[in-house]
């Protein structure tokens, strides 16, 4: 963002900037910066458990994980 800002664009007047991982620094970034939050613990646990299973031949299937959108200062509302 600070690249973006250094070019001389405005965010979000001109660009829109989103993150993934809703990092702590996200919410205290000098322009709050939107960005996608998942359960990481959980989807590292299942990784471990999708290693395991695969390590003995045994079939696991992958769950779909929620994903929640948070919207911060870092975006334009969507104009039509």
């Amino acid at each position: 963002m600070r690249m973006l800002r250094d070019q001389g664009l405005s965010l979000p007047g001109d660009i829109s900037v989103a993150g993934f991982g809703n990092l702590l620094i996200s919410e205290n970034a000098p322009i709050p910066l939107t960005t996608i939050r998942q359960p990481a613990i959980a989807i590292g646990e299942t990784a471990a458990q999708a290693i395991l299973h695969l390590l003995k031949d045994k079939p696991f299937s992958i769950p779909e994980f929620p994903a929640e959108l948070i919207i911060r200062e870092s975006v334009a509302r969507y104009r039509y």
